[in-house]
């Protein structure tokens, strides 16, 4: 067998607890995928706590399970995981892949109160029983964990456990450099995460590391060549998370990058590679063409908790941005989220208006790591901003970005820099003195867009194209190419090594501002990008923010990655009869 998994109840448990696990995994891998240890004494008569006949026992059924498999995990569930420790250290045997669920770390003063709530109604244990498990517990955190040189440590854990607190799978996570270890708590879920609260949530997590498991990673495939060249940051995430190599190498934007047409399946069969992340829904603009305005939302920041969570579930997305309906810098813990992210080896990147960013936020976030900076900016008059972009103060506006790429230019490590602009009706005729601003600015690219969103649609070129707009609109381009600073259309948006690839998205001819394609030809997201927002809710699009598919911190990533709603609007972009918000889409 070339992958398999060992279940290992807990001592005071039964392997009863871990059949639903059990049966999920036979179901998805095969019957010899999947083997259960059950402890000596569990099956008759009291239970009698005899360290090294359950070490020894442990041992055996490791010892077998690795000579059977090529690809091993062990699964330890409470002091099932302290005892598979303890026999892998007596053993010597590392595997690639080790899941603690609700497994104690050491024993506080706490400990003996919980325990004894924890057994009411059960089969009293002796003293002796009592004084071994947590000689046990104790000493299974002193050996280093055994896993081998990539293998990964997945912590999964009950939201509401009032045994094992989970706090203890954060101090287990901590034994590791972050981005080899990753926490899935269940929620409403207890002591017995398999059989209470939403289940499915860590039986989910535990099935797709299984996967992953057992799926070669393609560290030479022609794609991950091509990203690493372009983007030498990836070398970096593949290194510290080398199962992400066949999600990157499968999914559309893989296949663009060696210039293969890509597939666009209804039901992917790997996970989404970017995720476009809301971390605050408060915002110190008033701008009346954005979704705020129509969905306005109660002011809210994402917690880094739950923000290193989204990247723990997230396993694979390489790429995390922090966009959505609020203004990224207002967050107050947001170095923290992008040094959590870095940590993890992503590619970090986010959109801002730049309003709050000042000469020490530019440099905090240029120390935490930030990879791409996109910079919000329609229109340079102040009266027109002020229109516009309610709340602008453009001197400043310009000076910030002025100052944060000044301050990543005389970096050595590269930060990609664009200047974002949404043109209208009423901003087209402004374009050259945008254009004039913008080539000083010191960034790298102008990415020109048409408004979105069905309700602007008095307003967006694509509707009012008349000579006179496209005239106006060629003098800008042309203006900006001369200056030598390249115009790109947002087609390129969803694209790995953009920074590289300019000449393939450049807005020429600049009439395809004014395009909208009635089928589909080159929107990604619902193939490779999850837009979360402040609550881990996810949407079919950025484009559709009230158009919910799931939500992560609730449901597995199956039910809503390929769920009913994103399959639905798979097959109907792909279709004769796109939505209406795709039709209005630039990107479509």
């Amino acid at each position: 067998m070339t992958t398999g998994i060992l279940l290992i109840h807990g001592f005071s448990g039964r392997p009863t607890d871990l059949h639903p696990l059990q049966q999920h995994l036979l179901d998805h891998f095969g019957p010899d995928s999947v083997s259960l240890c059950s402890l000596p004494g569990h099956n008759t008569g009291p239970k009698i706590f005899d360290r090294n006949e359950l070490v020894a026992a442990v041992a055996a059924d490791i010892r077998r399970a690795r000579k059977r498999c090529k690809r091993l995990a062990i699964l330890g569930h409470s002091t099932g995981g302290s005892l598979a420790l303890l026999a892998m250290a007596e053993a010597q045997i590392a595997v690639e892949l080790l899941i603690l669920a609700a497994v104690p770390f050491g024993y506080d003063a706490g400990s003996q109160e919980r325990w004894q709530d924890h057994r009411q109604g059960a089969e009293p244990l002796n003293l002796s029983a009592i004084a071994g498990l947590v000689s046990t517990i104790i000493a299974a955190g002193r050996p280093a964990l055994p896993l081998t040189e990539d293998g990964t440590l997945l912590l999964v854990h009950g939201e509401k456990d009032a045994l094992v607190l989970p706090d203890q799978s954060r101090s287990w996570q901590r034994a590791l450099p972050p981005a080899r270890s990753r926490l899935v708590l269940v929620p409403e879920a207890g002591h017995q995460l398999f059989t209470t609260g939403l289940a499915m949530v860590g039986i989910s997590a535990i099935q797709r590391a299984l996967s992953d498991l057992a799926r070669p990673s393609p560290t030479q495939s022609d794609v991950l060549c091509r990203l690493q060249t372009l983007e030498p940051e990836a070398r970096r995430f593949l290194a510290l998370n080398p199962n992400a190599g066949s999600h990157l190498a499968r999914c559309p934007g893989g296949s663009r990058l060696v210039e293969q047409v890509p597939a666009f399946p209804l039901l992917p069969d790997y996970e989404p590679v970017f995720v476009n992340i809301e971390i605050t829904t408060r915002c110190n603009l008033a701008c009346p063409h954005c979704a705020r305005r129509s969905y306005p939302r109660q002011a809210k920041d994402m917690p880094p908790q739950l923000f290193e969570r989204l990247l723990d579930l997230l396993p694979h997305a390489y790429r995390i941005t922090l966009v959505g309906l609020g203004e990224p810098l207002l967050h107050p813990h947001l170095i923290r989220l992008v040094t959590l992210a870095k940590a993890k080896g992503r590619r970090v990147a986010l959109a801002t208006n730049a309003m709050a960013l000042t000469a020490e936020l530019s440099a905090q976030l240029l120390e935490a790591g930030l990879d791409s900076i996109a910079f919000s900016l329609d229109a340079v008059e102040p009266d027109l901003a002020a229109t516009i972009r309610p709340g602008s103060n453009i001197p400043l506006i310009l000076q910030h970005i002025g100052a944060f790429t000044a301050q990543a230019r005389a970096q050595s490590r590269p930060v990609s820099m664009a200047v974002f602009t949404a043109v209208s009706t009423a901003t087209v005729g402004h374009l050259e003195h945008l254009v004039k601003a913008v080539k000083h600015l010191g960034v790298h690219v102008l990415m020109a867009s048409d408004l979105n969103f069905r309700r602007n649609g008095a307003l967006t070129l694509w509707q009012h194209r008349d000579e006179n707009r496209s005239g106006l609109l060629r003098r800008a381009v042309t203006q900006a190419f001369t200056a030598g600073l390249p115009v790109l259309s947002v087609r390129g948006l969803e694209e790995f090594g953009l920074a590289e690839r300019y000449g393939d998205y450049l807005l020429l001819p600049p009439e395809q501002l004014f395009q909208r394609s009635t089928r589909h030809r080159w929107c990604l997201s619902p193939w490779q990008t999850l837009p979360v927002d402040v609550e881990g809710n996810v949407t079919l699009c950025d484009c559709q923010p009230e158009a919910q598919a799931g939500n992560l911190f609730r449901q597995p990533l199956y039910e809503i990655w390929n769920g009913e709603a994103m399959v639905r609007q798979r097959q109907q972009m792909l279709g004769e009869n796109p939505p209406e918000d795709c039709l209005v889409c630039p990107r479509f």
